[in-house]
């Protein structure tokens, strides 16, 4: 895979500040400040990646053009290092998890008329959402971005070989290239356009060292991140964001892009826009000690403020290092199970509000109810607020899960709180059985080669890298062993529906009962679904498979 070259603090703090004192100032420029200021070669993409943590930049590659969807997210320019001094905790939670409902995984019809778009090839978008999580948009793209409609035509061309296409004749029949044709801007390329650009490329020199070298940088991994606090305790969280851990003994399964785990960093720790949304509380019986430490993390009390945070890949080896950590309280969001035996150590108040609703995650009528938290323990005297959401199956009475959160009942009401969790952990019934599985190692070969010096060996590098990908990621334990025309036959060539709004981009495969790889499809829409992947327009992409007789 090739290693990054750790940024020490002092070298972070120094891209920081020049950029907020010159917001105008390139990360070309800064690669050459770094160069005569600390005599080290540091990358354009390496720089762009911490100024993005800090919300002082936009994400690594090529800008996509101006639209509607991703302007409300936009941040203004003269806000930027406001919010950094004073951040606004839960900001804007409310409306996008409203934008976003939750889709279940399987739903049991026979009817799909008139529902989305009927395509062939659709299980392809595993490969495209591996890309859009590594890179936010077309890898190729951001290596050439002065090319016209360099995205679409990269699009086309990556995916030619896996839609069968022979020639580039082939490139405007059948509905298996249609689905990369709606995913860009509704242009039709004509071929000519695409013949031209080919000769483009063919006549430059030293793209593929390039291509390597961004590739080297969008597939790299963050393992966990470790919160060094005031009194030199500190917290390891996975990537994913699954729970606390006790140490930086975490499995690599739960990894993340470097590039998707600074966008993370930032709106979750540093900046805080949106609260932390953790799986569950760490321990299997008892809630353990740094648990509590990271609730006193949070609420940003003396001697528990977080003082910086390191990004660390799977060797442990840190990669990046940020002390410029705003001092000021943040939220959270994490769940707690039945079976984890919280009444040792918290004891609840009484019952503030209890609610029915029915949810639709769920498919079940709910009660809902909120209790304040007495805290137990070494934390008995410090006063938190903190309140427990509990949820309960109405009619069998059974308790499902219960959400902690320090966010006050003015800024989310108690099903909102839910709905929120929900939102990113939406298969409670499986948790803990996916957990076990991504907490298995899986021995994907993630080492990246030179590609020869022709756009269609990037093609083939660019395939195989998806590819890997969904293996290490979306796909079973099982699937490590299967090469790439084994998966295309049971995943990348199925067919299914379209569906696409402002705000989402939902894929949906219709499938036989008693069809062989249901669940290990099932399996994969969930690790999707989880991922919380985005287009390049912003729009969330969502999966699910829909049960015909």
């Amino acid at each position: 895979m090739g290693v990054i070259y750790k940024l020490k603090a002092e070298v972070v703090n120094f891209i920081i500040e020049r950029k907020k004192e010159n917001p105008d100032i390139s990360c070309r420029k800064l690669v050459a400040i770094i160069k005569d200021q600390f005599q080290l070669d540091v990358s354009k993409s390496s720089i762009n990646a911490i100024i993005k943590t800090v919300n002082l930049s936009s994400p690594v590659g090529r800008r996509t053009k101006a639209n509607k969807i991703s302007a409300k997210f936009k941040i203004p320019d003269q806000r930027r290092l406001d919010i950094l001094k004073a951040p606004s905790p839960a900001a804007s939670i409310v409306e996008d998890n409203a934008q976003f409902p939750i889709s279940k995984v399987v739903e049991s019809t026979t009817v799909l008329d008139n529902f989305g778009v009927c395509l062939d090839g659709l299980g392809s978008f595993f490969l495209k959402a591996a890309e859009w999580e590594v890179s936010g948009s077309s890898l190729l793209g951001n290596l050439l971005k002065d090319y016209k409609n360099v995205d679409h035509i990269s699009d086309l061309l990556i995916y030619l070989k896996i839609f069968d296409a022979d020639r580039l004749s082939d490139i405007h029949r059948g509905d298996k290239l249609k689905s990369w044709k709606l995913r860009s801007s509704h242009q039709r390329i004509s071929q000519q356009e695409i013949v031209e650009f080919i000769k483009k490329i063919d006549e430059q020199q030293g793209l593929s060292a390039e291509l390597l070298n961004l590739s080297t940088q969008m597939f790299s991994e963050i393992n966990y991140f470790k919160l060094l606090l005031e009194d030199g305790t500190s917290l390891h969280i996975d990537a994913r964001f699954n729970t606390i851990w006790s140490g930086n003994d975490i499995p690599s399964g739960l990894s993340m892009p470097l590039n998707k785990a600074s966008s993370i960093l930032s709106s979750s720790f540093i900046v805080n826009v949106k609260p932390a949304i953790i799986n569950s509380v760490p321990g299997k019986n008892d809630l353990e000690n740094q648990f509590y430490d990271f609730v006193c993390a949070f609420e940003n009390i003396k001697g528990k403020k977080i003082t910086s945070i390191g990004m660390h890949d799977q060797n442990k080896a840190e990669l990046l290092n940020f002390s410029f950590i705003p001092d000021t309280k943040r939220t959270f969001l994490i769940g707690v199970w039945p079976w984890q035996n919280e009444d040792s150590l918290l004891a609840r108040g009484d019952v503030l509000k209890s609610e029915n609703f029915y949810s639709t995650a769920l498919s079940l009528e709910v009660t809902c109810s909120e209790s304040m938290l007495i805290w137990k323990g070494s934390l008995k005297d410090i006063s938190v607020n903190l309140r427990m959401i509990t949820l309960v199956d109405a009619l069998e009475k059974r308790p499902i899960l219960s959400v902690l959160t320090n966010i006050l009942s003015d800024r989310m009401s108690n099903q909102e709180i839910i709905n929120t969790y929900l939102g990113k952990w939406p298969n409670l019934h499986l948790n803990n059985l996916d957990f076990l599985s991504n907490s298995e190692q899986k021995f994907i070969d993630m080492e990246i080669k030179e590609p020869s010096d022709d756009l269609w060996s990037w093609i083939d590098f660019l395939i195989v890298l998806f590819h890997k990908y969904c293996q290490r990621h979306f796909f079973p334990l099982s699937y490590e062993q299967l090469d790439f025309s084994a998966i295309k036959d049971r995943i990348y060539s199925l067919g299914g529906r379209l569906v696409e709004t402002a705000d989402t981009l939902e894929v949906v495969f219709p499938v036989k009962r008693g069809w062989n790889f249901t669940d290990d499809l099932s399996y994969a829409i969930r690790r999707i679904n989880e991922s919380e992947i985005r287009d390049p327009s912003g729009r969330q992409m969502r999966m699910k498979i829909f049960l015909s007789v």
